[in-house]
């Protein structure tokens, strides 16, 4: 969600807080429900960093959590700021690239355009980091994320 946002925000920057708005209103909506909920579900549901007899017999590997080693504010204000970076990557990128690309007959690929490469980088971006985070790949879990 921060991502999506970061990259609707150095729209409106660049815009000059125009109001115009960068994707199509369909696109944010069906973010979380479809584009990163199932990559996120194959991933995260098979997850398994220990085994389940390892996890009964020492269950002191679970106090790190506890103790919020692994989140906490420190880790929270990481993870904004990648995803402050991921945002600029996802619009700039495609905003200094793609702005003067034409077509085979000469006309000038638009706005929506752009906003809908920005969006796909978006989805790829989070998919991507998501399967990075993982500590269990597997063909399902990586099949939803790349394929």
């Amino acid at each position: 969600n921060v991502v999506v946002v970061f990259t609707e925000v150095f729209f409106a920057m660049a815009s000059g807080f125009s109001g115009q708005i960068y994707f199509a209103e369909w696109l944010p909506m069906l973010y979380n429900a479809f584009w990163t909920s199932w990559p996120c579900l194959f991933t995260f549901s098979l997850e398994q960093d220990v085994n389940a007899e390892n996890s009964r017999l020492n269950p002191q590997i679970y106090k790190a959590g506890q103790k919020a080693f692994y989140f906490n504010f420190k880790n929270f204000w990481m993870w904004i700021g990648l995803a402050g970076w991921h945002g600029i990557v996802c619009y700039w990128s495609s905003a200094a690239s793609l702005r003067w690309i034409t077509d085979e007959n000469g006309i000038m690929m638009g706005h929506w355009w752009l906003s809908t490469v920005s969006f796909t980088m978006v989805v790829h971006v989070v998919t991507y980091k998501n399967l990075v985070e993982s500590n269990f790949w597997n063909y399902i879990n990586v099949g939803a994320c790349v394929g």
